[in-house]
């Protein structure tokens, strides 16, 4: 049995239950609410943030376009350069043939020249070894001339 007292009391109760549902529904709907704000200044900050991303990609792309085009230049300076260090090392083995061959043809002319001098030489002792006997015979001559006079002489004088 129920008196008055005790039917309000549970009356009241529900209606507290009632009111903290309410409650329970008013902080739903505020972080509902912060939650579609804060979707909202997202949103806000992504579409501010938009041109700067836009920048940013074109920067990325003009340095990557720089970067082709240094790329390129340098293997055609690299290119470039082994060209030059071909004809540096074509001109440097045509010089060093040159001399080589400049050098074979003053070699061969200083062997033949020494040659011509060894058969000079050959010649000039031939001709002084003969006077050098020419010599000595007439000395040999003269030296019996001397003798034989000597000699006469000796047996002039009383001998």
């Amino acid at each position: 049995m129920s008196n008055e007292f005790i039917q309000a009391a549970d009356e009241a109760r529900r209606l507290l239950r009632g009111f903290k549902a309410f409650e329970e529904v008013a902080q739903a709907l505020e972080l509902t609410g912060n939650v579609v704000q804060a979707r909202a200044e997202a949103a806000a900050a992504l579409e501010a943030l938009k041109p700067q991303v836009e920048m940013a990609k074109a920067e990325l792309a003009e340095i990557k376009a720089q970067a082709k085009a240094a790329k390129a230049k340098s293997a055609d300076a690299v290119e470039a350069a082994k060209l030059q260090a071909d004809l540096v090392t074509a001109s440097a083995q045509a010089k060093a043939d040159d001399l080589t061959a400049a050098a074979a043809q003053v070699l061969a002319k200083a062997q033949a020249d020494a040659a011509d001098v060894a058969l000079s030489s050959v010649a000039v002792l031939a001709k002084a070894e003969l006077a050098r006997d020419a010599v000595a015979a007439e000395t040999q001559a003269l030296q019996a001339k001397l003798d034989t006079l000597k000699a006469q002489a000796a047996t002039l004088l009383g001998a």
